[in-house]
């Protein structure tokens, strides 16, 4: 292994770009792995893939958003904070809304019903049409079944990312 070229990592905003963006959960501490053209790595030997960040805007706001979920909290800069999940919303007072019915502009309703780790186990039109999910215990998504029984499969990398999709027939 060649790791001849330490550095530290930093995330510097576009033009007009008012803000400040960090990697969660990883160190900026990496080294160059000149092998394979050329890799990220932290000194426990992992690649470096970041896939949380803490977005901090010139207000105050801070953002907490990952890379296959998006936005997962918003803290305001007066100290109130909002905590968004697959299937609920909450708030810093403790107070939490879970998202069961969407209704549209036309009063069209979309249904879900959910697990107990908030992962959406159906999804239901108007039309009664449903999508059924299943999961890991990481809460990746494994299958999803539509209304004709056509499951898409999934499977992933130890980072969560989708390596591979396959659909077909159930």
């Amino acid at each position: 292994m060649d790791a001849s070229f330490p550095m530290n990592v930093s995330y510097t905003p576009l033009d007009g770009t008012r803000g400040s963006l960090e990697p969660i959960g990883v160190s900026n501490e990496v080294f160059l792995l000149s092998e394979n053209g050329g890799s990220l790595m932290d000194w426990e030997g992992s690649e470096y893939n970041p896939t949380r960040f803490k977005l901090t805007l010139e207000d105050g706001m801070v953002y907490i958003i990952a890379q296959r979920t998006g936005i997962e909290s918003i803290t305001y800069p007066y100290g109130h904070k909002i905590s968004y999940s697959q299937s609920q919303i909450g708030h810093s007072s403790g107070d939490v809304l879970s998202i069961e019915r969407v209704k549209d502009q036309l009063g069209r309703t979309i249904e879900y019903q959910y697990d107990e780790n908030g992962n959406v186990l159906q999804e239901t039109d108007a039309l009664g049409n449903t999508v059924s999910f299943s999961y890991d215990d990481q809460g990746n998504r494994l299958t999803a079944t539509d209304p004709l029984g056509n499951t898409t499969e999934y499977s992933y990398d130890d980072y969560g990312q989708v390596l591979a999709q396959s659909s077909g027939n159930s």
